[in-house]
């Protein structure tokens, strides 16, 4: 009987301490890395009476110590600037009649050992990009996100392991995020990746191109290859068997282009674009085949005119028989304009509109522009149209038509005769 009022009696006096303590601590407790930054606030919230910071080894604190105590209109404040492995202790506040403690844990901070930033590795063939970091664990992030396919993308004790690598894997940001639980803090480092692969097309070609004599045609070799490929060009003639290399092409990092001049009929036949780099080869062949010639467009003139813009009607010429026959029908036009201070014409293509009006924009207000067009077939383009010159309206006649513009400036200069 006697135990058990004892016992209640000192529960009474831990409930009665806990609920009176007149000192108020913004924490208990901190888990910290080393140079992040800590304040920690003390005040005695019944009396408002003055309190003090004491160190580990109960060193008073102050306004020139480290770390140091400032008085403001709240309470006491505890300040780390920047958080030393030595801080870790024990710090307490005390007033005349009380005090209470505060704990900071210094946590090691987060350094990766052995994560280089930039891996290699081959198509075809399994790629460890590896991440170790001291005092944390880690985890991955592709583009952003986890890792969403668990076979291909296998996250280990040390490192993420990509089975049976392809070239679209170089194109994803890989973040190694190494977590330190106890501090709650993280940090990342970014791997790029390079998957080395053999030439291949970047987009699906038409393997047959048509031109026409005396005209010019474009052949586009563009690959994706890794590393820098290297471009040659080969030309086998109708009827010959000997394929010639070929000179005067551009190429511009995995891109190449052949102008062929079609002078005559030996112009015409297959041209191979060979690709090549240190993973292997590839072979594209084009197939030159003599077309038609298209007519230039039979009206160019103005719908409608803006300070900014002109809309132009374009009528494509009438199809002959053999076009028709040949498959060698108008699929668009290719616009040149300029100012008459502009020694160069601006070029602007367009496909084939049901409307038959194609907008020329991004002009200059009240100016006059020359402009000519020519048709497009697959064969290539036509001569151009006489050259024609249109003019962009004033900001006063932005909203009207050129037609009805035109009639309110000539008005406007009447009025100003009369």
């Amino acid at each position: 009987m006697k135990s058990a009022a004892a016992s209640s009696l000192v529960l009474l006096a831990l409930f009665v301490g806990f609920t009176t303590a007149k000192l108020y601590l913004t924490h208990q407790t901190a888990v910290r890395e080393e140079q992040q930054s800590l304040s920690v606030m003390c005040k005695d919230k019944e009396k408002g009476s003055k309190v003090m910071w004491r160190g580990p080894k109960n060193r008073p604190l102050g306004d020139r110590t480290n770390p140091m105590s400032r008085v403001t209109m709240y309470g006491v404040q505890l300040i780390f600037t920047k958080i030393r492995k030595e801080d870790m202790g024990l710090y307490t506040c005390m007033s005349e009649s009380e005090s209470s403690e505060f704990e900071l844990i210094v946590s090691p901070t987060v350094d990766f050992v052995d994560t280089p930033t930039e891996v290699n590795g081959t198509e075809g063939n399994d790629i460890f990009m590896r991440c170790e970091a001291t005092n944390a664990r880690t985890e991955w992030l592709i583009d952003g996100e986890f890792p969403s396919d668990a076979l291909r993308y296998q996250e280990m004790a040390d490192g993420l392991l990509i089975k049976n690598a392809d070239a679209s894997d170089s194109e994803h940001d890989y973040v190694c995020k190494a977590i330190n639980i106890n501090a709650g803090t993280f940090a990342t480092r970014t791997i790029n990746l390079t998957v080395k692969h053999r030439p291949r097309l970047k987009f699906a070609k038409e393997d047959i191109v048509y031109g026409y004599i005396g005209g010019e045609v474009d052949l586009v070799c563009e690959v994706l290859a890794e590393p820098e490929p290297k471009f040659k060009w080969f030309h086998t003639s109708p009827g010959s068997l000997v394929a010639k290399q070929v000179k005067g092409t551009t190429s511009v990092a995995k891109v190449s282009i052949l102008k062929i001049k079609l002078r005559n009929a030996a112009d015409l036949g297959d041209y191979k674009c060979q690709v090549s780099n240190s993973e292997g080869t590839l072979d594209v062949i084009f197939t030159v085949l003599k077309g038609t010639a298209p007519n230039p467009p039979q009206i160019l003139d103005l719908s409608e005119a803006t300070e900014s813009s002109l809309a132009l009607m374009i009528e494509e010429p009438e199809v002959t028989e053999q076009e028709n026959r040949t498959n060698m029908l108008p699929k668009g036009f290719k616009v040149e304009y300029r100012t008459f201070e502009e020694a160069k014409w601006n070029a602007k293509r367009f496909a084939l509109a049901e409307d038959k009006i194609y907008l020329v924009g991004n002009l200059t207000k009240n100016t006059t522009y020359q402009v000519r067009a020519a048709t497009e077939n697959p064969a290539g383009f036509s001569e151009f149209s006489n050259i024609t010159e249109f003019s962009t309206t004033s900001a006063a006649c932005a909203p009207l038509t050129f037609f009805s513009c035109t009639s309110a400036v000539l008005l406007a200069i009447v009025s100003r005769l009369i």
